[in-house]
């Protein structure tokens, strides 16, 4: 159907995106697959004398944080001042002789980090059994990883229980961590980062206090965790550079340490603004170390200046994944549900997991949460789904298109969008609850795959007096026989389908009531589960009302007038090949081909057709569908001729003469 033919105008509603506010992007380490950086780090210490008989024998000072080699990472150069005793996991300074009691350090390091993606290409069996002795410290509780902790154990049992897969126990912990736990940067002026215990209970946190309730969850069900610090970039709220960072790493037997940055929405891999300086089993780990020998000195330091400087970087690394973005109707009426699927396919021969943030327009309210996680093993795909709400207080009478969009968590943006209008159908939660049961069932039953199932309509448009006809085809293209299968359209049907077998099934459906129909069928048995979708518009009879009707009431001989005539259309189809007639002694036709809108006419009419005195005027309109069924409209109206001289009376029986026979025949009323 032309939408000109519902609708006299069109408003387009555009993007507003949904936040998330537990969302801290990274668009700079997203948009680059290698970066060089160059990082300074300052340190400054001062030594206090108490008394005038202070002495200062010598000074010690360990930097723990600094940029190291790692997989993810090479230190291509680095300048240390003043010259260390020793570089190792800590760079050593020492001082034996005091001309000044304030001591200054500095490293300068050039780091080239990649992304770190370790790839997990098969099944990694749950519960872990049989670790190395090694990995004990990273399985223990600490004072900020409070794994024992009898809540953390309890809801990390239950997130993982019937899993035997570990990728998928480390996503179950890893979105339950990010949809309830919020970023919060009111814990950062506190003495310490809080425990992984008070970050359960009160919901909220930052980086580090994230990332410790991950690592505890994960340690209480036997999986190796350690925490990264270091830095990484962020846009997050009006910061807008490198900051200081913490994320973790579990232990995937035959893999090894894999990154996970539940902050940033990174499972599995972080992007390269994440720049390593230290790996500990616990987040509470200081930075540096002071000692010394003397007396009556106190030694004192100033936090630690981190500065962060871009080089190069290389372009962003390639989307692993692809979506396809649908609404399952297109088109929905006012206050009407709607669902929305993505199809996610993976072709990579390892696990991959992204972050679907949603984003819609202000005519729609989302009735889940905007972002949802999804893990696709290796040459597999799987669909994610999003209930919609249409504001039920749009406008009459306008066509609205609704955009919708999704991102992944690198970045990549996918649209589509559906419309709206009063005229469409309306689809209750309920209606899109159930479809969602039928398409999640399809999406887990083994064998839905192999049946190839599409159904049509024979036209696209049908009158509420007309049944809808179609057919669908099915073929088998699997391997076992298909017994039972159950399709319902119009009339359910029953049968069996050998291998390769196909079935062609024809139907009619009776119309409910008009509007824009997107009706799901399916085909079941107790193996597979397949629907399909047909769409066809329910057009109801064409109706025209005549209204407003303005006209003289008293005319002199051999005058013309007019009358005004607004004519309604009280259909949402169309009215075909629209006559109006007018009939009082006289006839006079008027055609519209079209009739889209509502229309104002001017009839006009000469007062020596009338016969004198009072004259029954009739105004009738004539239209067809599209079917040339015929439908008819009258309204009278009386306009009376004033009293004529004898010279009128003969001007008036001269016209009537002339007029052609039959002009008063009343068309019928079908």
């Amino acid at each position: 159907m032309k939408r000109g033919a519902l609708f006299v105008c069109t408003l387009i509603i555009f993007f507003i995106t949904i936040l998330h506010m537990q969302i801290v992007q990274a668009n700079l380490g997203r948009e680059s697959s290698q970066m060089t950086l160059d990082i300074s780090i300052d340190s400054k210490l001062e030594a206090v004398e108490t008394s005038s008989s202070a002495r200062l024998s010598e000074l010690q000072y360990k930097l723990v944080i600094f940029p190291k080699d790692t997989v993810q990472q090479t230190v291509l150069k680095q300048d240390i001042f003043p010259k260390p005793e020793s570089v190792d996991d800590e760079i050593t300074f020492k001082w034996n002789s005091f001309d000044d009691l304030v001591f200054t350090t500095n490293v300068d390091s050039r780091v080239r980090v990649r992304e770190y993606n370790p790839q997990i290409k098969t099944k990694v069996s749950f519960p872990l059994d049989k670790l190395d002795p090694s990995l004990d410290k990273y399985l223990v509780a600490t004072e900020n990883i409070d794994s024992d902790d009898q809540e953390i154990v309890e809801l990390a049992s239950r997130l993982a229980s019937g899993q035997d897969d570990l990728t998928y126990v480390a996503f179950e912990l890893f979105k339950w961590v990010d949809h309830n736990v919020q970023y919060n940067m009111s814990t950062i002026t506190a003495s310490a980062s809080q425990p992984a215990s008070w970050v359960l209970k009160n919901k909220y946190g930052v980086c580090d206090e994230i990332t410790t309730l991950f690592m505890a969850l994960s340690r209480s069900l036997g999986i190796p965790a350690r925490y990264v610090s270091g830095v990484a970039y962020t846009n997050y709220h009006d910061m807008d550079g490198w900051q200081s960072h913490g994320w973790a790493e579990l232990y995937f037997p035959e893999y090894g340490w894999v990154p996970f940055d539940v902050t940033y929405g990174e499972f599995g891999f972080v992007d390269p603004s994440h720049v390593v300086f230290g790996k500990n089993p616990d987040s509470n780990k200081s930075s540096s170390f002071i000692m010394w020998t003397g007396r009556d000195v106190q030694m004192s330091s100033n936090q630690l200046n981190i500065e962060t400087t871009l080089i190069s970087r290389s372009k962003a690394a390639e989307e692993e994944l692809k979506f396809e973005l649908k609404p399952l109707r297109h088109q929905v009426g006012f206050g009407s549900y709607n669902l929305i699927k993505v199809r996610v396919v993976n072709n990579k021969d390892y696990y991959v997991a992204t972050r679907l943030l949603f984003t819609g327009s202000s005519g729609t309210k989302l009735i889940s949460t905007p972002n949802k996680y999804v893990l696709v093993k290796p040459n597999s795909e799987t669909n994610v789904y999003w209930t919609l709400k249409v504001d039920k207080n749009l406008k009459n009478n306008y066509l609205y298109e609704m955009p919708i969009g999704i991102t992944s968590s690198r970045g990549t943006t996918v649209y589509s969008s559906f419309e709206s209008s009063q005229h469409y159908t309306y689809y209750s939660l309920g209606e899109i609850n159930h479809m969602i049961e039928e398409l999640q069932q399809e999406d887990s039953l083994e064998y839905s795959k192999d049946v190839n199932f599409k159904c049509r309509t024979d036209n696209d448009q049908y009158y509420v007096y007309e049944k809808v006809s179609g057919f669908c085809n099915l073929k088998n293209t699997g391997n076992v026989i298909l017994k039972n299968l159950k399709v319902c359209i119009g009339k359910c049907h029953s049968f069996d389908m050998g291998i390769g077998r196909s079935a062609q099934l024809n139907f009619t459906i009776t119309p409910e009531k008009p509007g824009f129909i997107e009706q799901t069928i399916v085909a079941e048995n107790t193996q597979i589960t397949k629907t399909t979708n047909i769409n066809y518009t329910i057009l109801d009879r064409p109706k025209i009302n005549i209204q407003k009707i303005k006209y003289p009431s008293n005319v002199s001989f051999d005058t013309n007038h007019k009358i005004n005539i607004h004519l309604t259309k009280n259909s949402s189809s169309n009215p075909q090949d629209v006559q109006v007639v007018l009939i009082g002694g006289f006839k006079r036709k008027y055609n519209y081909n079209k009739f889209e809108n509502n229309k104002e006419l001017i009839l006009e009419f000469n007062s020596k057709d009338l016969k004198p005195q009072n004259n029954t005027v009739e105004i009738m309109v004539l239209y067809y569908d599209k079917n040339n069924i015929e439908y008819y409209e009258e309204e009278k109206i009386n306009i009376e001729l004033k009293k004529l001289t004898v010279k009128q009376n003969i001007q008036r029986l001269w016209t009537k003469f002339k007029t052609i026979l039959g002009i008063n025949e009343k068309p019928k009323n079908k």
